[in-house]
């Protein structure tokens, strides 16, 4: 499912199929839950590639933050870590 709802998310993969985005201009909807779970993706991250991406809560950025998704694995194993920022 695509996902949009952080501030600041750091994601590496260390097993299996790297994290996948969707460019705003390859959306055609503004709501990422309105998307088909079997939408193209704009790019793809390499295993142990950083991805820092800035999410719909992060200050000024409501409704434009980076759409992304963890891929079907295929029955291959997936070890992926997520890093979410906390602040008030």
């Amino acid at each position: 499912m695509w996902s949009r709802s952080y501030g600041i998310r750091l994601l590496c993969t260390w097993l299996g199929p790297g994290t996948q985005w969707l460019d705003d201009a390859a959306s055609p909807v503004s709501d990422p839950a309105q998307l088909p779970a079997d939408a193209p993706p704009s790019g793809q991250a390499a295993p142990f590639d950083l991805v820092l991406l800035k999410g719909g809560l992060w200050q000024g950025n409501t409704g434009r933050g980076a759409i992304h998704r963890s891929p079907d694995p295929a029955g291959a194993a997936r070890c992926l870590v997520a890093l979410d920022a906390l602040w008030d």
